[in-house]
């Protein structure tokens, strides 16, 4: 009996992959592989040959060995990453996102809530609410079920704000909506700005520049609110305006 060839690449010419053989090559479990697939961060297969024999384009590897440094070692949510590929891999991109994604705390497991009793200790009912309609957090946390790191890091910080009398007839989760605003307008421009300079003064590969201009922009935005902040609290007139 004649054995069935292997199905080419229609791009490249090259021998596609079977799931196992992807498995192999890449590290990763069929399961997480069809995940990565189902949420559009890897291509469909490029051919079928039966029902349950899909076939996967050699640079498939590549592109799962690339998710997962992103996911494990830059601690990139896989939505971020999904945008990323999007953008065509451009590695500055990368780089980039790894250089912010590193300066923050390494993200901890996803770990549950106590089951009884207040799902965050010190903040109410009405805080959670509020958390999830400014949207800082993601779902509204309920007792015994996951939550994931970046929202407990929320959390946290809210209870640590309540711990040293900071109620919320002080600061109340609403008043953080337009703090939201303004830093997200600032990461619009911050972003905008990377792109028409860094992007389009350095090579493909320099990915020394990007880190560097990434840990710049960090530092100066601190720099500037710290420099900024004390002139405004003292209404100083001599605040410059275009600030």
């Amino acid at each position: 009996m004649q054995r069935r060839q292997r199905p080419l690449d229609p791009t490249t010419g090259r021998p596609l992959l079977k799931m196992r053989e992807l498995v192999e090559r890449s590290g990763l479990p069929a399961p997480t592989i069809l995940h990565y697939v189902h949420e559009g961060l890897l291509q469909e297969p490029t051919a079928r040959t039966g029902r349950s024999m899909a076939w996967y384009a050699e640079a498939s590897v590549e592109q799962l060995k690339l998710i997962r440094r992103l996911q494990h070692d830059h601690f990139l949510p896989l939505a971020v990453i999904r945008e990323l590929l999007r953008e065509g891999t451009d590695p500055r991109l990368i780089a980039a996102a790894g250089a912010v994604s590193g300066a923050l705390p390494p993200a901890a497991p996803d770990a549950p809530m106590p089951s009884q009793g207040q799902p965050a200790q010190g903040l109410s009912d009405g805080d959670l609410a509020e958390l999830v309609a400014v949207g800082l957090l993601t779902t509204l946390p309920q007792p015994g079920q996951p939550v994931s790191a970046v929202d407990a890091e929320v959390m946290e910080l809210l209870t640590q704000a309540r711990a040293n009398g900071l109620g919320a007839d002080v600061l109340s989760v609403a008043a953080l909506r337009p703090y939201k605003a303004a830093v997200a307008e600032l990461v619009r421009f911050e972003v905008a700005l990377f792109r028409d300079t860094v992007l389009r003064g350095t090579a493909m590969g320099d990915l020394t520049t990007t880190h560097a201009a990434v840990a710049l922009s960090e530092a100066f935005v601190v720099h500037m609110r710290r420099r900024l902040l004390l002139p405004a609290l003292l209404g100083e007139p001599d605040l410059p305006k275009e600030f």
